[in-house]
């Protein structure tokens, strides 16, 4: 299974999941925007948080893999080092801005925290669907041998 298709196909499904709930919220609250717009807000916080994953994951990656055959290769690798820690340290930042943004959404821009909820939990729903996506794929490629 190729990595990058998979992700940018959980990554349109977030941003349409988001979209679709925050559609649904403005017309079941008839045109009040206060649960759309928090929506919204979580939906930018999960996106925020999942760049911050990939990027972590993609920086652990980096230091994780095998020196190249060539002989330059060891001394590449430990130029990446202080690099690839700049990021652990980073990646651990972020969940802390992230958690002061949910907090200044919520008390302050007073966002709605259902909406914030529901936004925030849009990548998760892409994940389900990509994985009802591929259990439903191998059932039939099963079906067909």
């Amino acid at each position: 299974m190729e990595r990058d298709g998979w992700l940018r196909r959980i990554e349109r499904d977030a941003v349409i999941v988001c979209a679709g709930a925050a559609v649904m919220a403005l017309v079941g609250r008839r045109g009040d925007p206060g649960l759309a717009i928090g929506v919204v807000a979580g939906g930018v916080l999960a996106w925020i948080s999942y760049r911050a994953i990939k990027r972590g994951v993609d920086a652990m990656v980096e230091v994780m893999a095998p020196p190249s055959s060539d002989a330059w290769g060891y001394a590449r690798r430990a130029q990446r080092r202080p690099k690839s820690a700049w990021a652990l340290v980073t990646f651990a930042g972020r969940y802390a801005l992230l958690a002061f943004f949910a907090y200044a959404m919520i008390a302050r821009l007073r966002v709605h925290p259902l909406g914030l909820l529901i936004g925030a939990s849009s990548m998760v729903a892409a994940v389900a669907i990509e994985a009802i996506r591929t259990v439903a794929g191998s059932g039939e490629s099963q079906g067909q041998s």
